[in-house]
This record gives C-alpha cells, sequence and structure tokens, in this order.
C-alpha cells in the first residue's frame, strides 16, 4: 500500500523532519508479510529483540519474530495499527511502539548508548533529513559511519542527508558488536549512494555480506509483483562486526520461490565477524528503548510538559527524575542525589543554610545558564520570594559590631585581610590588602561538661550540638580554620571536616577574634536600610500609638 497524503495529526512534525517533505508527501510502502517472512530467512536463528526504526504497519517485526523473540521494538513518525499477525503473537512477546521523528529520537538512543543486535529496516523513501539533528553521527565509534556521514550526495544540500542511507548509519551505529539486520530500498538508490566504487557513502558497504535484487516493487501488491517494471528492490543484509565482500545474488519476484533461494544461502560463509548466540545477547534493551520513548514525549509532544522539581498543592518540593535521565551518562549521579534531598521540603527551609540555597539555585537554574533539571516556574517564583522574605527576616534592628557580623559572614564568598596574621611559628599566612577565599560550613561538636545529677552528685557529660565554621584559604593555597577558642578545651570535637582527627584543638587554627581583628567583616543591612519606607511607615505608627496613650486620662486610685 503507498499513501501520499499527509496525515493531518503529524503535519507539522512531518514538515519539519525533511527539507522536502512537503513535494515528497507521506508516501509509505508497507512490506507485505509473505515478504517480510522470506526476508528472515538469512538473519540469525536467536533473535531475542527486533527493531524497526520506521516501523510502518509493524510487517517486517511479524515476519522476523520467531519462537525466541521475546520484545518487538518499533518508532514511526506516524501512529498507525500494527498488522493482526503482531496483535495475535504469542502472549509471551512484548511489542513496543513509539511514535517520534527518527531523526530526534536517534540523539536520545545515542545519549543512553542505547545498542541492540537485530534491525529490520525499510526506510522512507528519498526524504532530505536535516544533517544537524543526526550531527553524533560524527562520533561514532565505527569509522565507516564517521566517513560515510562526513561525505555528501552531490544531489541534494550539504546540510541534508539522504532518508535511507541515514537509516543505515543509524542502525549500525546502534549496533552492538554481535548486532546485524537487513535494509530495504530501491536497487538504483543503493547502487548510487552506497554500492558503487565512487558512491558518496561507498564506506557503509563493507559492512554489507548479502546484496539481493528483487524485480519491481515488493511493496506493491500487483500481479507478479509488477515485474515487468524497471523498479528493482534491493535487499541489503548489514553486520556491524563484518568487514569485506559482500555477495550478491537476484531473486525473482515470486514469494516462494524466492523465500527457497534465501532459505538455501549458506550465512556462515558469506557471514563474517562475531554473531549473536541464544546466551549472548545485549541487555536492557527494551528497557532503554521505553526511557528514549518517554524522553521525546516530554521534549517533543506538545500536550505534556514533564517536570523534575515542582511545588505541590501543600507547597512542598517534589522531585522526579525521568525513566530517560536515571540511565542517562548526561546526568551527574551525585546531582541526581542532591535533587532527591530536596523532596518534601518547603523552599523557606532550603534557603536558611548558603550552601543548601546555592544548591537550589542552581538545580532551579537561576545560577547557571544551562540547568541539568526542568523546574517548574511556580517553584522557581517560590525559591525567589523564599529568599527575599529569608533576608527581610533575618535583617538586624540596628547596625551591629564586628563580632555580631560575623552571623551574616556566611554570605561571603571572599574576605579582606586588614592586618597580617601568622601562626604561632611567625608564619605570615594573610597579608594585610589581600581577598582571600571564604568559605561557611556548619559542623557538629561533641565537648565535655559536668553537671549535677538528681542524687546531687556531679557527673560527666557531652554536649552535642552546631557551630558555624568559617574556611580561608590562605596566601600559600591551604584552607586555614576559624572558630571560637572555647572549643579548645580538652575533649572538644569537631566532627565531618577533615579524617585524620576530630579533636577540635588540632583543627582549630585561629578564633574569631583573630578574624574580628584581622579582617574586614562586611556590613550588614539593618531593616531600616532594607526596607526604608516599612521602616519609617512602622516609625510612624509608633509615634501614632505613643500620642494616643498619651491622650488618655490617668486614673487615681483610691
Amino acid at each position: 500500500m503507498q499513501k501520499t497524503n499527509i496525515n493531518p495529526e503529524i503535519f507539522q512534525e512531518f514538515l519539519e523532519s525533511a527539507t522536502n517533505a512537503a513535494a515528497k508527501g507521506q508516501a509509505q510502502y508497507f512490506t507485505p508479510y509473505p515478504w517480510a517472512k522470506a526476508l528472515a530467512e538469512p538473519l540469525p536463528r536467536f533473535r531475542q529483540t527486533i527493531i524497526d526504526l520506521c516501523h510502518g504497519n509493524a510487517a517486517l517485526l511479524a515476519g522476523a519474530s520467531n519462537s525466541t523473540t521475546e520484545h518487538l521494538l518499533g518508532a514511526d513518525i506516524d501512529s498507525l495499527k500494527p498488522l493482526p499477525e503482531i496483535t495475535t503473537c504469542r502472549k509471551s512477546v512484548e511489542t513496543w511502539f513509539t511514535q517520534a521523528d527518527l531523526t530526534l529520537l536517534y540523539p536520545l538512543l545515542k545519549e543512553l548508548d542505547f545498542e541492540a543486535d537485530l534491525f529490520t529496516l525499510n526506510p522512507p523513501f528519498d526524504l532530505h533529513w536535516h544533517r544537524d539533528r543526526l550531527s553524533a553521527l560524527a562520533k561514532s565509534s565505527l569509522s565507516s559511519v564517521q566517513d560515510a556521514f562526513a561525505n555528501h550526495d552531490p544531489r541534494i544540500s550539504k546540510d541534508t542527508i539522504d532518508s535511507t542511507v541515514a537509516t543505515l548509519m543509524i542502525a549500525l551505529d546502534r549496533c552492538s558488536q554481535y548486532g546485524e539486520g537487513y535494509l530495504i530500498a530501491n536497487e538504483s538508490t543503493l547502487q548510487r549512494l552506497i554500492l558503487q566504487p565512487n558512491a558518496p557513502h561507498h564506506a557503509l558497504a563493507e559492512h554489507c555480506w548479502l546484496h539481493a535484487v528483487i524485480p519491481g516493487n515488493i511493496c506493491i501488491a500487483t500481479k507478479d509483483n509488477n515485474s515487468d517494471s524497471e523498479y528493482r528492490t534491493g535487499i541489503l543484509y548489514f553486520a556491524r562486526s563484518h568487514y569485506g565482500p559482500c555477495h550478491e545474488i537476484s531473486l525473482p519476484a515470486n514469494i516462494l520461490q524466492a523465500h527457497g533461494e534465501l532459505t538455501c544461502i549458506n550465512r556462515f560463509r558469506h557471514r563474517r565477524g562475531t554473531e549473536v548466540r541464544d546466551y549472548l545477547y545485549t541487555q536492557e534493551v527494551s528497557v532503554l528503548w521505553n526511557a528514549a520513548a518517554d524522553e521525546y514525549k516530554i521534549r517533543y509532544a506538545k500536550a505534556k510538559a514533564e517536570w523534575n522539581l515542582v511545588l505541590d498543592t501543600n507547597g512542598f518540593i517534589s522531585t522526579n527524575l525521568s525513566l530517560f535521565q536515571q540511565h542517562s551518562n548526561q546526568v551527574n549521579k551525585r546531582d541526581a542525589e542532591k535533587l532527591f534531598t530536596l523532596n518534601g521540603r518547603r523552599p523557606m527551609q532550603v534557603v536558611m543554610q548558603r550552601a543548601q540555597r546555592d544548591e537550589l539555585l542552581r538545580h532551579c537554574g537561576l545560577t547557571v545558564e544551562h540547568p541539568a533539571w526542568r523546574v517548574h516556574p511556580e517553584l522557581i517564583t517560590a525559591v525567589q520570594s523564599a529568599i527575599l522574605a529569608y533576608h527581610a527576616e533575618r535583617a538586624p534592628l540596628y547596625p551591629l559590631p564586628a563580632i555580631q557580623r560575623l552571623g551574616y559572614l556566611d554570605e561571603e564568598d571572599s574576605i579582606c585581610c586588614i592586618r597580617d596574621l601568622a601562626t604561632p611559628d611567625h608564619i605570615v599566612v594573610f597579608r594585610a590588602g589581600d581577598s582571600y577565599k571564604l568559605r561557611s560550613q556548619t559542623v557538629s561538636i561533641t565537648r565535655p561538661g559536668t553537671k549535677c545529677n538528681l542524687e546531687g552528685e556531679i557527673e560527666e557529660v557531652a554536649y552535642c550540638g552546631q557551630e558555624l565554621a568559617f574556611f580561608i584559604t590562605n596566601c600559600h593555597g591551604a584552607e586555614m580554620l576559624f572558630m571560637e577558642d572555647r572549643l579548645k578545651e580538652a575533649g572538644a570535637k569537631l566532627h565531618g571536616i577533615r579524617s585524620n582527627t576530630t579533636k577540635a584543638s588540632e583543627l582549630i587554627d585561629f578564633n574569631l577574634h583573630d578574624l574580628t581583628r584581622c579582617f574586614m567583616i562586611p556590613e550588614v543591612k539593618d531593616v531600616a536600610t532594607l526596607n526604608p519606607i516599612q521602616y519609617q511607615a512602622n516609625l510612624t505608627m509608633l509615634d501614632t500609638i505613643e500620642t494616643l496613650c498619651n491622650s488618655i486620662p490617668i486614673l487615681s486610685v483610691i
């Protein structure tokens, strides 16, 4: 069957898929099931998972499946119903069909390191696909694919590539070391683009181990398969690990005769390289396929938008990683772990500590140009509001002295030295006039103490809590720790700073007095400076209250 009209449901997507899509129309050729079954004869006996990158009505998948088949995976830009042979397959066979443009789906498969062992292909004819969408082929692990992609078909523009050869490149690139398959195409296209020695994509020919030519178009069901026409169908059987000559055969237009001749093909004589066996096959093929399909819907489906970070109806942060992101090599696993620590927390809880706030801002894309996560706009607004509210709430009522301003020093990334500071060995580590990198960290502490118990006896206890620690990188590039002097008492311990020791006396380099004496502690905006209008309004209100109180007569009590 052939269709030339474009399905209205995919009109926009189809026009965007190729530069000549409008001129060519949606010309679809469906391989008859008997031919699909016959063409599968030279394939390996073990066919656990079969993939068709442009599945149409899934005839090739149905024809290639056998008693060993467990998964049938397909993609097509159009939404088509599979053949009855698919729907009546053994119950143990799982079918996963996704509606997707292959030129957009391929980069997702590449990112997941998706590999498969068996492909059956009948790609669209003579569509000029966009090269930039398939740019990952230039970095294929197969040099033959790299070379083929680098060359251009002089018949079309240099920013496009023929759909037939592009499909073969994608299949070879995504083949496992045991991977193979076959491709149906116009014989003249195969000769002009691949098989002839001077063909622009001839580098792909070295992976082809069998080339069959059939008179007429096997995808058009007419008498004798219109064998009198000049059109010829070409079938290329390819394998990633095959390097060498390609055996050529001519098949009759009659399906039964062709089936017999394909059955007689000595696969082991012509097919070179590693082959799949029933105990050796690619893992997680269907899982990664579904991950790519789900991500395709998220990125390109118009009706669906999925977020990694959202604000739920109760005002809590909710996190979610898609199946694609869980398997993608582009997602940093530590970032993913940090993302999940935000789950179930309110924005205000997160922004109160500098380190957590910075992480949240990075996740929301407020401090980086290309954020790793998709964040719902409502959450971004809530985070920004929480930060403003936090700074307004913690603002002091009046200007603070330096020692009190230390509580706000966690907002700074650097600090300026105003007086030389040396170690007890008289080695200057901070010089006046220079700025040094500063970071702060909340540190868990344990220190010994005594208290009177219920029996009136003094007993030893351990006090646990948290203190703010300041780390300043000195002029030699080493971090030095500033904390309270009392933590140097015997037995006091700091946790989570360095692995070699936890004794505070050995970890603390300088006290907080040294910090305020030798460094410029930045001024902190008080409420009058931070919000002068509201501050004046509150002062006016206080004056009004005072005036009202003074106007009320005082009654003497006899």
